[in-house]
């Protein structure tokens, strides 16, 4: 059988052509929309471990003058909820950096602030005249909600002020689930 020209034996008048361009069209679209929905799940992931931003705490404390009795206790206040606070450094010292009051530092960590000077909670301590700097690496200190920065001044002089500096980096404090893809 002969055929005219431009028409051969598979020519359905152009719609079986069609209908398979517009198939196999169809399902590429579709593994690329799973593909990008694949790649914006691993995009929020990786956002989820960065921080969300890096910011310097000073608090106003209501008391940083040394009392006649006992030690200061300065707090740094703590991450909000659903945060968590990964301390980079700690500035302790007089209300100037040229002062140099007497007294050790100690850092904390906890729920309350430390009535007295036991091991736990305790982050660091310094070991010469203040001002002190101390710093922690990535993923050593954290903070977790509900816990508060404290230092303590020991050992300092009656009526000295006191000042303590941090610098913070922020991370949200959520669940994490393993995923697996099977493929």
């Amino acid at each position: 059988m002969s055929y005219p020209p431009g028409e051969s034996q598979d020519d359905d008048g152009g719609s079986g052509l069609f209908a398979r361009v517009g198939v196999q069209l169809v399902a590429s679209l579709g593994s690329v929309n799973d593909e990008i929905r694949k790649m914006r799940r691993d995009l929020a992931r990786a956002r989820a471990d960065v921080p969300r931003d890096r910011r310097e705490n000073f608090s106003a404390f209501p008391n940083n003058q040394f009392p006649a009795a006992g030690n200061l206790v300065l707090s740094l206040d703590g991450p909000t909820l659903g945060v968590l606070w990964e301390v980079r450094q700690i500035t302790v010292g007089g209300a100037a950096a040229t002062a140099a009051p007497a007294g050790t530092a100690y850092v904390f960590s906890g729920v309350s602030p430390p009535n007295d000077l036991s091991l736990v909670g305790l982050r660091g301590l310094t070991s010469g005249s203040l001002p002190q700097i101390a710093t922690w690496g990535t993923g050593t200190f954290k903070v977790y909600r509900q816990q508060n920065l404290y230092v303590v001044i020991v050992g300092g002089t009656v009526g000295s002020t006191y000042a303590a500096y941090a610098d913070i980096a922020e991370y949200p404090d959520t669940a994490r689930m393993a995923t697996v893809t099977v493929e």
